[in-house]
């Protein structure tokens, strides 16, 4: 069984801040493997002299910029223990693959080459719930602000709902993990939006989950989901609260393009319809989680 917590995070990428990042993805782990796969000779026979610097490795081929930077990050830290040469392979390797999961989770993934919404900051080490609800209660908050005429403050960081706030996980319908499982659903609903998740693109997705070491529940919860015809009816009948609806509406947010294209912004505005958010509340949602 799928914790979907954990699953929240995997898919933002968020969690914690020593590497944490990667949603639970153990890139020691993969690096380890490559190692292992890459390493023609000993460690001792690749390791540069004493007082050589680190090398840079090469981009990893067609990668995205956080790929590239990730993938000599790789090269530089592996290659002053192991060599240039296999720095540079790894770098190269795994960069790409790794970054696009440290970039912006596994709905990078599901989303293929789509840039996707990044957290960054404090709020990447909330872990996926509390980063959806300190979003969704900040904008709330904001847009309560400027309806009695106060002065919401710009691009305000997202801060942590307090305890009993309607937006604290513990105060929602359901407690926490059903709160997960929610806006797992309803990311994984706008990531196929566009429609373009057919049987080849599942196994693609699929097999890019298993070289990065993700769990086969995960991969088979996954798996069902994306085969599943899109259901926005099934993520409105979650929103039983306004705050449950401003969440969904910023997990959904988080999981399409930025900015969302052509297909996505049409998802969101029958999302927010259906939702029946206020515009002024979705006006504020867009922009918490552009400041996040």
């Amino acid at each position: 069984m799928i914790d979907p917590r954990k699953l929240l995070d995997q898919l933002l990428g968020a969690g914690g801040e020593k590497g944490a990042a990667a949603g639970g993805l153990d890139l020691g782990k993969v690096l380890q493997q490559g190692l292992e796969a890459l390493s023609g000779s000993s460690p001792a026979e690749n390791r540069p002299a004493a007082g050589a610097p680190a090398p840079a490795a090469p981009a990893a081929p067609g990668g995205a910029a956080a790929g590239d930077d990730l993938s000599a990050t790789i090269g530089n830290a592996i290659g002053g223990k192991f060599g240039t040469e296999l720095g540079g392979k790894l770098g190269a390797q795994f960069g790409g693959l790794a970054g696009g999961a440290l970039a912006g989770g596994l709905v990078s993934i599901l989303l293929g080459n789509k840039s996707i919404r990044k957290m960054s900051g404090k709020v990447l080490t909330y872990g996926g719930l509390a980063a959806v609800g300190a979003i969704a209660y900040t904008a709330y908050r904001n847009w309560q602000a400027g309806k009695s005429g106060e002065a919401a403050p710009a691009a305000a960081p997202p801060q942590l709902p307090p305890p009993g706030s309607p937006f604290h996980p513990d105060v929602t319908p359901g407690g926490p993990a059903a709160l997960a499982e929610t806006l797992v659903h309803a990311m994984i609903v706008a990531a196929k939006a566009d429609g373009t998740i057919d049987e080849h693109e599942r196994g693609r997705i699929l097999a890019q989950l298993e070289r990065l070491g993700v769990g086969s529940d995960v991969r088979a919860f996954l798996d069902a989901e994306l085969a599943r015809p899109l259901d926005i009816d099934g993520v409105v009948k979650r929103a039983t609260t306004p705050e449950l609806a401003a969440e969904i509406y910023a997990a959904s947010l988080l999981a399409l393009g930025s900015p969302p294209d052509a297909v996505g912004t049409a998802y969101l505005t029958l999302l927010a319809a259906r939702l029946r958010l206020d515009p002024g509340l979705r006006s504020a949602l867009e922009a918490a989680v552009a400041s996040a």
